[in-house]
């Protein structure tokens, strides 16, 4: 993996989740942004959620997604590349399956 890609990724975890923070009226659940994982040709980040408590998860989904708009213009704003990838948010199923084992 390239520095340069490193280093979008560390960037663009703390600015989605600062921008969730600022953006996204959160009623009753906990969101915490645990990976984003950039494409070879940046055109596209997945950011990796875990959602507390589970069973509001796809309410949490669902608003992060109705929201990304504002999330990505957030993220514009304060990251200073040529293009910003687009934001596609997943759970992070292999942080889900930790807490199970443990």
């Amino acid at each position: 993996m390239s520095f340069f890609k490193e280093k979008l990724d560390s960037i663009l975890q703390k600015e989605v989740s600062e921008a969730i923070l600022k953006e996204i009226d959160k009623k009753d659940f906990l969101i915490t942004v645990t990976k984003v994982k950039t494409s070879p040709d940046l055109s596209k980040s997945e950011v990796f959620l875990t959602i507390f408590p589970d069973q509001k998860e796809k309410e949490a989904l669902d608003l992060l997604n109705k929201n990304v708009g504002q999330i990505q213009k957030a993220i514009n704003k304060k990251v200073k590349v040529k293009y910003v990838p687009m934001i596609v948010f997943k759970i992070d199923k292999g942080a889900k399956n930790l807490y199970k084992i443990s």
